[in-house]
This record gives C-alpha cells, structure tokens and sequence, in this order.
C-alpha cells in the first residue's frame, strides 16, 4: 500500500502522528468529579474560528459554511476562550497571533479544562519551535498561512 503526503517531510508525518497517538488517552478533568460541558445537539457542526484579521475571517467561515458549518467569529483570545466554554463546539480554528491571549494559551486553556473539541492551529509561524508546541499542547493539525481555504476546510471536516 502506497500513501501519498503532498508537501510533508517524512520527520512532519513521524512528528503528526507520535502526537496524535500521545494524544489517544482520555483527558483528565480538572477538581473532583468535574465534567466537560455538554454539547447541544446540532444538525450543524459548530466552529469557532479565532483571529484578529477580519480577511481571514471572513475566507474560513466563506469555507466552512460552504460545506454546512455552523461558524462562530471571535476576534481575540479572550473572547475566543468565552464562546468555546460557553457554546463547547465540535472544533475551533485559532490563530497563534492575537491580543488579550495567543492561541497556544487559548490551547492550553482548552486541554487543561479537557474540553471535548478538536483544534486546528491556522496561522502564519511556522517555525519548527511553533509547531513542535502546537502538538505538544495538543492541537489536531496546524495549518500554516498563505493557506488554502478548501484545504482546512476538508482538514477540519475529516474530524467531523
């Protein structure tokens, strides 16, 4: 069996999938008996899309829409933070880049709260550090700016 990766170095894909298999225990709650929150039932999925740039915004929701996502914008950290404890979505697409909190503490935040989404990091560093960090906080994917709209938007669908 062949698998094609198009544009991944062999050491991306070994580093992808060592975090995505580190990943495959169950989060621990934080405080006794403390629960996630749950999700309301949708006939949409619901995404979060967090970043200061209203372009951006704009092109990832005109995707994600297109193929039936609901889509949340949120233009910093803090208030990308609220909508997720607030609306618990199926996922969020956050940028590294942004005021009040970047998206790695925006990450951080979610996984320490163990609340049940998938993330996908979409911004424009893409240092090996960066993404090394983005894994190790427990990010999906990490996406990397100039992208391509349809390209996340079937990333995002796939944990769907």
């Amino acid at each position: 069996m062949r698998v094609f990766i198009d544009g991944w170095q062999a050491e991306e894909v070994i580093m992808r999938l060592s975090f995505a298999l580190a990943r495959g225990t169950a989060p621990v709650a934080s405080g006794a008996g403390a629960e996630p929150p749950r999700r309301a039932p949708s006939a949409k999925p619901e995404i979060v899309i967090a970043d200061d740039d209203r372009h951006v915004l704009a092109v990832v929701r005109s995707a994600l829409q297109g193929l039936g996502m609901e889509c949340r914008p949120a233009s910093s950290g803090p208030e990308a933070l609220r909508m997720i404890r607030e609306r618990c979505p199926h996922a969020a697409v956050l940028d590294v880049n942004m005021p009040g909190m970047d998206g790695f503490e925006v990450l951080a935040a979610i996984r320490h709260a163990a609340l049940p989404l998938k993330v996908i990091m979409l911004t424009a560093r893409q240092n090996e550090r960066d993404v090394l960090r983005g894994f190790e906080l427990g990010a999906d994917d990490y996406v990397v700016k100039p992208f391509n709209p349809l390209e996340l938007a079937v990333r995002l669908k796939r944990f769907l």
